[in-house]
């Protein structure tokens, strides 16, 4: 019935990559034949939206510091746990249809702007973080990178699982998300190495 698929419904998670590398199947209007199982349009039609791989290594970083702690749990935790129940999680659902009514929202569908929200919050932490410190953390820093680097690679390997992204036929579009993410976040590892000064200039500059 319907009101079980809006109780139910979540995006496949062949569409989690598109969270933070939107045009990794190509652009809205692409034939629906590189997408994973043809249900491209259908995916762009229930996304809310997309977080960068950049705002992303801010947010993480944002974690390590020891200021507002409590609030940065909560936004984390937030985030986790709308991700896992946009992209259908069945035994989350469950828990949260515990809650009166909830069972009757299309959480998958009008959540993600909320999810969006709390990311750019840590990541406002994060990014006054680095570009105000004068010496950059490293125990701090390493551990954000590697974990950015992780998910990056998991996201990738999750859309090459459904479609071939590295191929000679992949659309254009694919080559200039990737490069422009991975360029985005390289400069951001880059500008950590660099003083101060240089490195508000570098990340402002990426983020904007």
């Amino acid at each position: 019935s319907y009101g079980s698929l809006v109780a139910n419904g979540g995006l496949p998670h062949s569409a989690l990559p598109m969270f933070f590398l939107p045009y990794i199947y190509g652009t809205l209007y692409q034939s629906t034949q590189f997408s994973p199982g043809g249900v491209l349009p259908s995916i762009w039609g229930i996304s809310g939206g997309y977080i960068t791989l950049s705002l992303l290594f801010f947010a993480v970083i944002s974690l390590f510091e020891k200021s507002n702690r409590a609030i940065k749990v909560l936004l984390a935790a937030w985030v986790i746990v709308m991700v896992a129940r946009i992209y259908t999680l069945s035994s989350l659902t469950s828990i949260l249809h515990l809650i009166p009514e909830m069972s009757k929202v299309a959480i998958f569908r009008y959540v993600e702007p909320l999810v969006e929200l709390a990311l750019i919050l840590l990541a406002a932490f994060g990014f006054d973080r680095v570009v105000n410190s004068k010496k950059i953390n490293r125990k701090h820093a390493l551990p954000s990178v590697a974990i950015v680097l992780a998910i990056g690679l998991l996201l990738l390997a999750i859309a090459e699982r459904h479609v071939h992204i590295f191929s000679t036929t992949a659309p254009l579009s694919i080559t200039v998300t990737l490069a422009w993410s991975i360029g985005c976040l390289v400069l951001i590892i880059a500008s950590l190495l660099t003083p101060a000064s240089y490195r508000k200039i570098i990340c402002s500059a990426v983020i904007v």
